[in-house]
């Protein structure tokens, strides 16, 4: 048909599915070993040492013994091939571990008491979402150029912005010479 023709081929979404999934794929590989890179590689290079990386586990009331301790019971002592291969059975798992910030809970059960927070919000901006724009969308596919059908994106539109984390795009003449205008 016309959107066959348009594609290219069936194939087309078949390549579009493998080549996420291997992307999916190189991403789990990656995430892993540069999260561990960070937490217990980067602080040895840095200088630190096993007693170093314990003590902020302990804090500053502990004792050299409390921190011996909980170096020995964290596997800071241990090589770091074994630590990442712990660090990997934990991740599969899905054992995060100990926090460190909150020395008497683990990531887990901190995950656990604020996920559910933390979804809430995104769940109902989701169920008004589709809520909203199935019927919308319904009834712009029903009846082309109808009011619905010209009047369902200005909401969208209307909703997008750009995250505050991101800054504007530059202005100015020196821009607009950058830019061809």
């Amino acid at each position: 048909g016309v959107l066959g023709a348009a594609c290219g081929a069936p194939h087309v979404s078949a390549v579009y599915l493998v080549r996420r999934l291997l992307a999916a794929v190189i991403l789990l590989l990656r995430g892993p070993p540069a999260a561990f890179v960070i937490c217990f590689v980067f602080p040895r290079i840095g200088g630190a040492t096993v007693h170093d990386l314990a003590s902020r586990y302990v804090g500053k009331s502990g004792s050299q013994a409390d921190i011996h301790a909980i170096a020995v019971k964290l596997g800071f002592t241990d090589p770091l091939w074994v630590q990442y291969g712990r660090f990997l059975a934990g991740l599969c798992r899905a054992d995060l571990g100990p926090s460190f910030k909150y020395r008497h809970h683990t990531v887990n059960d901190i995950l656990a008491q604020t996920l559910p927070v933390s979804m809430t919000p995104g769940t109902l901006a989701f169920g008004v979402a589709i809520g909203l724009g199935v019927p919308v969308g319904f009834g712009a596919a029903v009846r082309p150029g109808s009011w619905p059908d010209w009047r369902a994106p200005a909401p969208l539109v209307l909703g997008l912005r750009r995250p505050a984390c991101v800054p504007p795009p530059p202005s100015g003449p020196r821009a607009r010479r950058a830019r061809g205008g």
